[in-house]
């Protein structure tokens, strides 16, 4: 489907805000899923999941990362081909929640906020620095607390995300951050459920290129575009 770009600014030092009016009916995604969005010049597709959405509209947050984010950073006008939402979501279904968020990943996070009634719903975000943090005003309303950490001490608590989870305190955890932030998280062998937001490149987005495939517990690989992104972790081995 094509999409007119409305808006796509930086907020910060390393995040844009891109929304995009949709030309024609689509398929209200989970959190989770995902978009690709198709850009002049280059091949593949850029997989993006949604902050936002209506019947209208979809906003996405994103960081530049290599030839196509940079040259979708650029673009202020104009129509871009758009397909999905991709992959399977999900929906939190116990009461106390922590949501885990590293750089980026926050994006999908703060759509899943919305998925959920409770109002316990908790989370620690973590960056390098202050100048990357998502204003509190993007996801405040749909939290009962968060934690801000920063690897230098400049705003919130100094060091790592994965140094302020508190397991006792929650029964569901959902993950989205950097590969190295999901694999200590694995390995803290955690007793209850914890679910991964993978950020895999996603070729195809329809399981014939296998590009995004993961081990997985029980011997071969995994299609992360069709199978997740979102795995709980006892699936998958990072």
């Amino acid at each position: 489907m094509l999409a007119e770009i409305v808006e796509n600014k930086p907020i910060n030092k390393v995040l844009y805000s891109l929304w995009v009016k949709v030309e024609e009916a689509y398929k209200l995604p989970l959190p989770g899923q995902f978009f690709l969005l198709y850009i002049d010049n280059v091949f593949l597709g850029r997989p993006l999941t949604p902050v936002d959405v209506s019947k209208t509209h979809i906003r996405f947050i994103y960081i530049v990362k290599g030839r196509g984010t940079l040259y979708l950073s650029g673009l202020t006008e104009g129509k871009i081909r758009i397909e999905g939402p991709f992959g399977k979501g999900i929906v939190p279904e116990k009461d106390k929640i922590l949501l885990i968020a590293g750089g980026v990943g926050i994006a999908p996070l703060i759509y899943l906020m919305r998925f959920h009634e409770s109002k316990h719903t908790d989370l620690l975000y973590g960056v390098k620095n202050v100048s990357e943090l998502l204003s509190e005003s993007e996801y405040m309303y749909y939290l009962n607390n968060s934690l801000i950490i920063t690897e230098d001490g400049s705003k919130g608590k100094k060091g790592l995300v994965t140094h302020y989870i508190k397991e006792e305190d929650y029964d569901e955890f959902f993950v989205c951050g950097p590969l190295g932030m999901l694999k200590t998280i694995q390995q803290m062998d955690f007793k209850k459920p914890v679910y991964l937001f993978l950020e895999d490149m996603m070729g195809c987005a329809q399981g014939l290129c296998n590009g995004c495939a993961v081990k997985s517990v029980n011997g071969g690989y995994i299609r992360t575009c069709i199978k997740g992104p979102v795995f709980e972790t006892r699936e998958i081995i990072l």
